[in-house]
């Protein structure tokens, strides 16, 4: 039998957009699973166990918002700790298609717009359909595309960056083609303490400029198994390898 542990803390608030208007229906959820739907008014209430260290998250793409994440916070046994929480609408699109080298399409890949210049970084995802074809919401600032590590990973891709600079309110961007390469090499990585122990599920981030004369910058992830080892697909060149922090 499975024990279930009883929540002795809360976690709530309200949702609005950028106007300060509640937003009903939507789906706000912590990374471990546990989620309330806001109501009328746009507040949510969470049971979480105290002690934990938590992050809200929520996926609103589906409503025309930009998704919620990162929004961290340590539950305490006994309180109610308040997360009003704040959800952007789109004023753009990023219209395109991922295709492989050859020109096929590439379905069901999610692809990623993150924002680095024009205001705080903000991400946007979406997934690919039988074409190859995503509209990323996205709002005004420097945005750049990359498939997502992991979906990637699935397919034997390998991410890279492909920046778009500056998008303006109501001004979609049409046409785009990100051509995505498959893996052609493949690396290992063991990793063992100083006495020789397996050192399992820590993640890596790996990262390689690659071409010329103008490089491009790729990327991708990976988290070693029970065992401490790995294996990922990548393409020849030269390929920086970091512990995550946290692990």
């Amino acid at each position: 039998d499975l024990p279930f542990l009883k929540a002795n803390a809360l976690v709530h608030g309200t949702l609005t957009n950028q106007n300060g208007s509640p937003l009903q229906g939507f789906n706000v959820n912590l990374e471990d699973g546990a989620s309330a739907i806001t109501d009328t008014n746009g507040s949510y209430a969470i049971g979480v166990l105290g002690g934990s260290e938590e992050e809200l998250e929520g996926e609103f793409g589906f409503y025309g918002y930009l998704d919620l994440e990162g929004v961290e916070f340590t539950a305490t046994a006994g309180q109610a700790r308040r997360a009003d929480l704040n959800a952007t609408a789109f004023t753009a699109h990023l219209n395109g298609r991922v295709v492989d080298t050859q020109g096929n399409p590439i379905a069901g890949m999610d692809i990623e717009a993150m924002r680095y210049g024009g205001g705080p970084w903000l991400r946007s995802v979406v997934s690919t359909d039988s074409n190859g074809s995503f509209r990323i919401g996205v709002v005004a600032g420097d945005w750049q595309l990359s498939v997502d590590a992991d979906n990637g990973l699935q397919q034997n891709l390998v991410p890279h960056i492909q920046g778009y600079g500056a998008v303006a309110d109501g001004a979609d961007i049409q046409n785009i083609t990100y051509v995505a390469k498959r893996a052609t090499r493949n690396l290992s990585i063991v990793m063992r303490d100083n006495l020789g122990r397996p050192v399992p599920n820590v993640g890596f981030y790996l990262s390689a400029n690659i071409g010329a004369p103008t490089s491009v910058y790729h990327h991708t992830w990976i988290s070693l198994d029970d065992n401490g080892t790995a294996n990922i697909g990548v393409l020849p060149g030269t390929w920086n390898l970091y512990v995550d922090s946290e692990d």
